[in-house]
């Protein structure tokens, strides 16, 4: 085809996540990110992010996918919001290997599959990438196009400021000359194909760049992303190195966002139980309550209700973070607040030895090292790190000195709980004399943790 240059510039309708794809699944993070924008287009916001791991299921092999596979695909089945289906959500997506992919499709629940639908893609057409009006034409109109090539060497190289460089020529061996059958590794081009976002147009050089939304991480190019001049590849003949490409777009996007719920809270009524309440202004909605442990980002659907409350259960002894959402006609709001809660097994502390107004410390080794202990039993169910107390027998044992700093190590692990230790024991210093209220204090503070 002849090359049209494109004309004009396209400023980004909207900037979304940039995604970080770790398995071959740039087809599902550029397609995921199509339904990212077309979201935020309509609503203003990227507070919804689609299933990537759900398009790679629908279809997806070893190798990666087919392009046009994955585009009819979202056509005739979308992909759900992320956490409806999967536990967690890093760089971007929630991307991951192909066995888990197909288990997340297959498995998907009757809440998913609905929300999947209203992502599903009215139509598609293919478009040479050589066609620039047409490609500036589907951007203006979708803010998306689906470019798909081969992957030049010099693309990984790609600097901070974001130009990609015209690919190098590609000189196969002879025993490839027909077949392509190594990658052609002995110059330009890599073996290996991408797709990419082209989301806006702009001028670099004097020249016309697609603006390019990556998959590789926003520390890649230029936070993400790249420019593409026009022309890229057009005049190195030695392959072809724009491949078939698409626009796609969702004319049923709507711009509606159901109202968050708020002031969601959860307080223990069980041994491992939970009563979760919520204020809402919705009329008819369905709440999905979510659940992760305190210390990962790995959230469970732990119920649904129509109502503003409902008693959930948890699986083991640990603290856990809480939120909320609404959906109405399948479509999902912003989350609510997190709200914490503790399902904790653990024994309160008791001084083994009292600790008596006018008496010694009568602290032994083995019951400070056994307070300590106790601190990070509290702190790690409450999603806090062990505090690295100094317990060597360099510092803690009989006939030694009982440090000021050594105190205060045991304070302010507690401290970190959020819990009342009196500013009195945390200003503690060397020479001070400590009152046995003080071991009350620590005690009574780590107690009122747990």
């Amino acid at each position: 085809m002849a090359l049209i240059t494109p004309s004009g510039t396209i400023a980004p309708a909207v900037y979304t996540k940039i995604k970080w794809q770790k398995y071959e699944t740039c087809i599902p993070m550029s397609l995921s990110t199509a339904m990212d924008r077309f979201r935020a287009i309509k609503v203003g916001s990227d507070y919804e992010n689609f299933s990537a791991s759900y398009i790679f299921g629908n279809g997806g092999y070893e190798w990666g996918m087919y392009f046009l596979e994955g585009v009819q695909n979202c056509v005739s089945y979308g992909s759900p919001r992320w956490d409806l289906v999967s536990q967690i959500f890093e760089y971007g997506s929630d991307e991951t290997n192909l066995t888990n992919s197909k288990y997340i499709y297959n498995n998907a629940d009757s809440y998913a599959r609905a929300n999947a639908q209203k992502q599903r893609f009215s139509g598609y057409s293919r478009i040479d990438f050589y066609n620039g009006n047409a490609v500036a034409n589907a951007i203006r109109n979708y803010g998306y196009f689906m470019f798909n090539f081969r992957i030049s060497n010099n693309f990984y190289d790609v600097g901070s400021d974001g130009i990609v460089p015209e690919p190098e020529p590609y000189i196969p061996p002879a025993s490839a000359m027909r077949t392509l059958s190594d990658g052609g590794s002995s110059s330009g081009y890599s073996g290996a194909n991408h797709s990419i976002a082209l989301i806006g147009l702009t001028t670099k050089n004097g020249k016309p760049h697609w603006i390019a939304q990556n998959s590789w991480g926003d520390w890649w190019g230029d936070n993400g992303y790249c420019y593409i001049p026009y022309d890229w590849g057009y005049y190195e003949t030695s392959i072809d190195w724009a491949l078939e490409s698409y626009s796609v777009y969702n004319n049923s996007v709507t711009s509606f966002v159901p109202a968050s719920p708020t002031n969601v809270v959860a307080q223990k009524n069980g041994e491992l139980s939970a009563l979760v309440t919520w204020n809402t202004s919705l009329t008819g909605a369905m709440y999905t309550v979510f659940a992760s442990n305190i210390s990962k980002n790995e959230w469970y659907i732990k119920g649904r209700t129509t109502a503003n409350s409902i008693n959930i259960t948890f699986d083991a002894y640990a603290s856990y973070k809480i939120r909320v959402l609404s959906s109405t006609d399948n479509i999902y709001s912003d989350y609510s607040n997190i709200f914490n809660v503790a399902m904790m097994n653990i024994i309160p502390w008791a001084w083994l030895y009292p600790k008596t107004s006018g008496q010694g410390f009568n602290i032994t080794r083995a019951e400070w090292i056994a307070f300590c202990n106790k601190i990070n039993e509290v702190r790690v169910a409450k999603g806090l790190g062990s505090y690295s107390f100094a317990t060597s027998i360099t510092y803690v044992d009989k006939d030694k000195p009982f440090y000021a700093w050594i105190f205060l190590q045991a304070a302010t692990a507690i401290k970190d709980l959020n819990i009342g230790v009196a500013n009195e024991v945390l200003g503690i210093k060397s020479g001070d004399n400590i009152s046995a209220w003080y071991f009350e204090n620590l005690k009574n503070a780590l107690n009122n943790a747990i």
